[in-house]
């Protein structure tokens, strides 16, 4: 299988947003994340992964406050599903500053 875009947002807010959502039952696996910062300062992002509904808080964090520099990008490997036994969940992130961070996720449909 290859790898392809699930999702790409950049918020223009500080609150947690969901970036991919699956309301199928058609199974998501994002294998990639990467982070981009556009701006000049350092900036902070979260990433949360609910597999059955809509929060984003310590209990369905992935990363928190992981500080991204300047002009700086992170790529980030891991195995996030959404579907499967449930045709809900959200793969959000939450940035410190807005209009700061781009995230694009990569991965597969099941």
């Amino acid at each position: 299988m290859i790898e392809r875009q699930l999702a790409q947002a950049r918020e223009n807010g500080t609150s947690a947003v969901s970036v991919l959502a699956n309301g199928t039952d058609e199974v998501l696996a994002v294998a990639t994340v990467i982070l981009c910062n556009q701006t000049g300062s350092n900036v902070t992002y979260r990433l949360f992964h609910d597999d059955d509904g809509t929060t984003y808080d310590e209990t369905t964090a992935l990363a928190w406050d992981v500080q991204l520099g300047p002009y700086q990008t992170d790529i980030l490997c891991l195995k996030a599903v959404l579907g499967g036994n449930q045709a809900v969940g959200n793969f959000a992130y939450r940035t410190s500053t807005g209009d700061a961070i781009t995230i694009t996720l990569y991965g597969f449909t099941v």
